[in-house]
């Protein structure tokens, strides 16, 4: 009778340092695709855009909107939301256009490029990139 209950008990495997590991595939694929972000993304601010207005104050605001997209979308991408990721998005135009200080048009367009880049670098299939 006892011999038919140790099939309940766990078994103990051998660990071996080749079977650890430290982190999963998802999370270098996520390291790797913001390191992309980021790289774009300072192209696109620090080469294109500061070397023409020379305006700090919207620096590390397209910045913070960048990697705050980028993780959003690359976590509602990991859950399969996608009407809820485009009413998403569409809230976070309209909160930025219509609930903020009148931004400048030139502005505004980097803005829409910033979260544009990062949406794409967020949600690039494997077959995209």
């Amino acid at each position: 009778m006892l011999t038919d209950l140790f099939f309940l008990l766990p078994l103990k495997k051998a660990i071996s340092p080749n079977t650890i590991t430290w982190f999963s595939e998802d999370f270098y694929g996520l390291l790797m695709r913001f390191g992309i972000n980021l790289f774009f993304l300072t192209i696109l601010i620090r080469v294109l855009y500061y070397t023409k207005t020379r305006r700090k104050d919207y620096l590390f605001t397209y910045y913070l909107i960048g990697t705050i997209t980028f993780f959003l979308c690359f976590g509602l991408m990991q859950m399969d939301i996608d009407t809820g990721m485009g009413l998403g998005l569409f809230a976070i135009f309209g909160i930025i256009r219509y609930r903020t200080d009148a931004i400048e048009i030139k502005e505004m367009t980097y803005l829409f490029m910033v979260i544009g880049i990062s949406v794409v670098n967020a949600l690039a299939s494997n077959e995209l990139s």
